[in-house]
């Protein structure tokens, strides 16, 4: 593991570059190159020819264009003689382990600053292919004009990657705190496209952007040690806002999930918890890079390979594999593509390129560009020779396609424990739950962390792609006996291919209320008791509210409450008593409305809130060979038959809960009682509420069944002892709002 107090900074080709290299924290001979930003090269003519490509083609608005290039992280031949000429040939030199990595493009148009992001492969270089498409001409001679031969040697245009990996945090605390009201008002003052919301890439580009200029972030040092360098401490602070970026990214992704993609236009950042999270010295963390490097210009000569003008738009599609073929026990992936009745094929293996680039003629028969295309892929693995995978026909307008292990046939999970104080915890129990695809027997492990260095790492091989979430649940064991336990966690895409870093047994949770005043009836007064309950922990506590809204605010959260408990957001709830006063002169109550996975509630005078009591109490766990039960609720606008089928196939306009019985350290289902959990949702006052929902049952050797019918209750849905479809079924409910 790397030292982040022992980094060292060599000058090179005459003052003018600069490379960076860091110590490990136990091997003081060894050393970790950070590498650079850089084009990618191929081998044209035997001569090495940056990976990128301008092409202008003609419309009938006049011209348009396509650029596509490729970025990578590698350490130049004279970086590498740098470091040897300052520490000696006889060093050793380590291998960085990536825990995350996203690539940005920086680039301007007619004076306005663009981002696009693309997430790299983890492999070898860490290849980012980007595809820019051009829509005017102007765009096309700003493109023209930034890698062209006139001007100066450097482009205008950058490339910046975020890449993390494990450190040991030193001679430093460092608090993150998130806004969400601020990020909400500044939404609205720079009118944010809703649309960017809907795509994960799109998301993290407008969050990198927008974070730090409406002041939503803000990052709190405290040094342990006297005059920190200046360097040291634009590393640091570079670590916390990749930090607090993905922590952002993170809650719009849950966010989103529960809205629905094809709902990204009404997504606000009010639907985001405010929170901070402090890191605190000799806490392993995954520390932050951030090499950034001007892309260059290219001579007549060059320009010649890199710029051409055709006559009709092309079909332009990256194909990415993400993660380390041969570390999975992959030995190839070929990719066939189907585009206007011709095919195209390329086989990936370990050691190759991690991207290919499709680029043919695009079909204009129509009249206008056709961009569809379909695409199936073939999986052959070096452990198992006799197994091969075939992917059906996958249709595509996507100028990207993203291969992740997870799709390859492998799922892997890897937990790190540098958040956990070993002085006080004997050790932690993980116990691991993935739902295999194909009917095979599912993952059902347990395994111990007892240091804050190892990586405890979970595999299911399954020979078939999966998209599925999996879960934990985690017991403290503490070194005076006592025991806390979280409840199960559920890890969704794209976080399931992340490391998870596995928190102290307390954290400092906030919880609020957010009023939502966005023109007509408004709340001008709000009185509310909230209940804190962790009746698996035995932790219970209480805060009041009393404000008024300021009417000027479209959305204002009230003073935070916060608590030092035990992290388990799934086995505790906050209960809201009271009543709110609006504009009209009503006075609503609020009367038991539970919440919990989301640490505040948003009210609003139009709306009326609901919570559905989710009981397992009478599951027969043991007896029927019941390994968890998954309840996903929906909230479906327009067709439920179509909108429920591709809420389930994309995981998506959904809320899901799990249940799983708890287990000893042999495996053992126990007795121990497992909590209810609450589903909370809003609709309009007066009217009613009507949700969806389906209770899956899995079974020890692979199966799943549905549950046909709950009961007549719609505010509490009592799962069944045992589950009986083998068809999917999904239930319809209403609740009834009192009048207003």
């Amino acid at each position: 593991m790397l030292n982040m107090l022992e980094a060292r900074v060599f000058k090179y080709d005459d003052n003018r570059k600069e490379v960076t290299v860091y110590q490990d924290d136990e091997d003081l001979n060894m050393w970790y190159i950070v590498p650079e930003p850089r084009l990618a090269q191929t081998i044209v003519d035997g001569q090495s020819v940056a990976e990128l490509a301008l092409v202008q083609y003609k419309t009938q608005e006049g011209a348009a264009g396509t650029c596509t290039f490729t970025a990578e992280l590698t350490v130049s031949p004279e970086a590498l003689e740098a470091v040897y000429q300052n520490l000696g040939r006889d060093i050793t030199l380590g291998q960085l382990d990536w825990q995350m990595a996203e690539a940005y493009f920086y680039y301007q148009v007619s004076g306005d600053e663009k981002v696009l992001n693309v997430t790299p492969s983890l492999a070898g270089t860490n290849r980012s292919a980007f595809v820019i498409t051009l829509e005017t001409q102007e765009e096309v001679n700003t493109f023209k004009n930034a890698f062209g031969p006139d001007g100066g040697a450097v482009s205008p245009f950058r490339i910046d990657f975020d890449v993390t990996a494990l450190a040991r945090l030193q001679a430093v605390n460092v608090k993150v705190t998130y806004n969400s009201q601020l990020a909400f008002e500044y939404e609205k003052e720079v009118d944010i496209d809703k649309n960017v919301w809907g795509k994960e890439t799109s998301r993290r580009e407008t969050i990198k952007q927008q974070l730090q200029q409406s002041d939503a972030g803000d990052v709190e040092t405290t040094w342990g040690i006297e005059n920190p360098s200046g360097e040291l401490q634009q590393r640091v602070n570079d670590w916390a806002w990749v930090t607090l970026e993905s922590l952002v990214n993170k809650a719009v992704d849950d966010a989103m999930r529960s809205i629905g993609k094809k709902n990204a236009d009404q997504f606000s950042l009010s639907a985001t918890a405010s929170f901070e999270r402090t890191y605190t010295e000799n806490q392993v963390i995954a520390w932050a890079f951030t090499p950034t490097s001007f892309l260059p210009k290219f001579n007549a000569e060059q320009w010649k390979l890199h710029y051409s003008e055709v006559d009709n738009r092309r079909l332009i599609v990256d194909f990415n594999i993400l993660d380390d073929l041969e570390a999975n026990g992959i030995d190839s992936v070929q990719v066939d593509v189907d585009y206007n009745g011709a095919p195209h094929s390329h086989v990936f293996t370990s050691g190759d390129p991690s991207s290919w680039t499709l680029n043919v003629d695009g079909d204009v028969s129509g009249g206008t560009f056709d961009p569809n295309y379909q695409y199936r892929y073939t999986v052959k693995f070096t452990d198992e020779p006799t197994k091969t995978y075939h992917s059906d026909p996958i249709p595509s307008t996507d100028t990207q396609v993203v291969l992740p292990v997870a799709a390859l046939g492998t799922q892997t999970a890897t937990f790190v424990g540098g958040s956990v104080d070993f002085d006080q915890v004997d050790y932690v129990l993980i116990d691991f739950y993935f739902a295999t695809p194909g009917d095979q027997p599912n993952t059902v492990q347990q395994k111990k962390m007892t240091d804050s260095t190892s990586e405890i790492v979970f595999e299911s091989k399954t020979f078939l792609p999966s998209a599925n979430e999996y879960n934990y649940a985690l017991t403290y064991v503490m070194k005076n006996g006592v025991r806390y336990r979280v409840d199960p966690i559920t890890v969704f895409p794209p976080q399931n291919r992340e490391t998870v870093d596995v928190p102290a047994e307390f954290q400092n949770r906030t919880f609020t209320v957010g009023v939502l005043n966005m023109g007509g009836e408004q709340i001008i007064q709000v009185q509310l008791e909230g209940t804190y309950d962790d009746n698996t922990n035995d932790i219970n506590d209480a805060q009041l509210w009393n404000f008024a809204p300021d009417p000027t605010k479209g959305f204002e959260l009230a003073a935070p409450w916060i608590l030092s408990v035990v992290g388990n957001p799934n086995g505790s709830s906050v209960r809201y008593n009271g009543f709110l006063i609006t504009s009209n002169g009503d006075q609503r109550p609020v009367s038991n409305v539970y919440v919990q996975q989301k640490p505040f509630l948003n009210l609003s005078a139009r709306d009326e809130s609901s919570s559905i009591v989710i009981d397992p109490s009478q599951v027969q766990w043991a007896e029927n060979q019941i390994q968890m039960v998954k309840v996903d609720m929906y909230r479906i606008e327009g067709d439920p038959a179509e909108e429920l089928v591709a809420a389930s196939e994309d995981r998506t306009q959904l809320e899901t809960f799990v249940f799983r019985p708890t287990v000893d350290e042999d495996g053992q289902v126990t007795t121990d009682a497992i909590p209810v959990q609450y589903y909370n949702f809003s609709y309009p006052v007066g009217g009613q509420g009507v949700y969806f929902y389906r209770a899956t049952y899995y079974y020890a050797d692979g199966t799943t069944r549905d549950v046909p019918q709950t009961g007549d209750d719609s505010q509490r849905v009592v799962l069944p002892s045992n589950a009986t479809s083998g068809k999917a079924v999904v239930l319809r409910a209403v609740v009834t709002a009192p009048a207003a």
